[in-house]
């Protein structure tokens, strides 16, 4: 039986504390040293599903409300396609 462990055990590539690198690894999806991406492939979750925890987890240090409205956007997207609508 698998023990329960806090999810950051199973990410790949918890980046250590370095210079800021705004490629590679932006401040604004860092955060406590787990960037989003590494939450999203742990996750497994697919495109839409990615870019809405992708902006919930970036709005605060970017683009405030327009990041929530991107990732309400994409949330309402999957939910269509879920439902069989374009």
């Amino acid at each position: 039986m698998m023990q329960n462990r806090h999810f950051t055990d199973r990410l790949p590539n918890v980046r250590s504390e370095e210079a800021t690198d705004n490629v590679n690894s932006p401040a604004h999806y860092k955060r406590d040293n787990i960037e989003a991406i590494d939450v999203i492939e742990c996750f497994g979750l697919n495109f839409h599903l990615g870019n809405v925890v992708k902006y919930i987890l970036r709005h605060e240090g970017k683009d405030g409300l327009q990041d929530l409205k991107k990732a309400a956007w994409y949330l309402a997207r999957e939910i269509a396609n879920r439902q069989g609508r374009p």
